[in-house]
């Protein structure tokens, strides 16, 4: 469950099956027709403020005919993800804007599911791109650059295969991937947690003495210089426990410049 006390921040993680269609060629990527519409296998959580991480899959299918022939075999799976969202304040994942979040909510129109509970996106992808430019920016790179750790490596497109034919190998392998995958998606955070915008934490805490960035609530804090605007200055804060910069909100009397008109 989520928490009462402070923001609710749930790292996701999911993955999904193929689309099986037909080609007129080996590399066509145009497919006349899809037999078969992509859905959810599996995804893997934690809440930011606690160490456990759980893994949630499909009922494993028999075979590949049994898991073609129930397209509706992700729907409590959905479920459950819709369950997760709806008690999140905030949602961190890689790719999250362009991926997680928005697959989740093709399912949960798809099963005509209301929205959940409004929550904002962290998105550790976008936040990368927004403050650094790296060669490449996926989630293993990021990790291996930085000395955070690494993706656990996987057999690729025969895993996914194997999975959705029923494979007890397969299944178990997968979901140790995805688990091992919020493993880095949680260091991944808290390096970036200092540099997150403010727009994406602007509501994480209201208390003036508590550090807003997403997850450090620290109340260590320290006066460090003025943030200015063109007519206004305010007092920056530097927290000593995450390291990240704030200001607040009230801004300090002073005598307003003249602005030529």
């Amino acid at each position: 469950m989520a928490h009462t006390q402070g923001p609710s921040i749930l790292l996701l993680d999911i993955e999904t099956s193929s689309v099986l269609g037909w080609s007129w060629a080996f590399y066509d990527t145009n497919l006349i027709d899809t037999f078969r519409d992509w859905s959810i296998l599996c995804y893997a959580f934690k809440w930011d403020d606690e160490k456990k991480i759980q893994v949630s899959s499909i009922t494993r299918p028999r075979d590949i005919w049994d898991f073609i022939r129930h397209p509706d075999n992700d729907k409590a799976l959905v479920k459950e993800l819709w369950r997760l969202l709806d008690q999140a304040d905030f949602v961190v994942a890689h790719n999250a804007k362009s991926f997680d979040v928005k697959k989740c909510q093709s399912r949960f129109l798809h099963y005509g599911l209301p929205p959940p509970s409004p929550f904002k996106v962290i998105d550790t992808l976008t936040e990368t791109r927004r403050i650094s430019n790296n060669t490449r920016n996926n989630q293993d790179a990021l990790l291996k650059s930085w000395g955070l750790g690494k993706k656990l490596e996987n057999r690729g497109w025969p895993m996914w295969r194997d999975f959705k034919s029923g494979d007890r190998k397969a299944r178990k392998e997968m979901l140790e991937y995805n688990k091992v995958d919020i493993v880095g998606l949680a260091a991944l955070f808290k390096h970036l947690r200092p540099w997150i915008s403010s727009v994406n934490s602007s509501a994480m805490h209201f208390d003036a003495t508590t550090c807003p960035k997403p997850g450090c609530g620290s109340k260590s804090l320290q006066n460090r210089g003025w943030f200015y605007t063109k007519t206004t200055q305010y007092r920056q804060i530097r927290c000593n426990l995450c390291h990240g910069w704030s200001r607040i909100t009230q801004s300090e009397p002073r005598t307003k410049p003249l602005v030529s008109i």
